[in-house]
């Protein structure tokens, strides 16, 4: 089998250019995952805050000695 010698050293190029691109695209992956993980985390704090007030309202309502449903003007 005769090589030329352009040829030399192309599939270690090739090797090396497919791992630089593997290695970039598992990273663009892995920030991604990681930003929604971390905006997931802020929405569950956002949406328990919002069901602890929602709470806090029903039982004031519930257990308020003069309830202002009951309240007329």
């Amino acid at each position: 089998m005769k090589r030329t010698k352009n040829e030399e050293g192309y599939a270690l190029l090739l090797v090396l250019f497919l791992v630089v691109l593997i290695s970039i695209l598992g990273a663009v992956f892995m920030r991604a995952s990681i930003s929604n993980a971390k905006q997931e985390q802020i929405t569950d704090r956002n949406q328990l805050t919002y069901v602890a007030a929602e709470t806090g309202v029903d039982y004031v309502k519930t257990f308020s000695p003069t309830s202002t449903t009951t309240r007329r003007m």
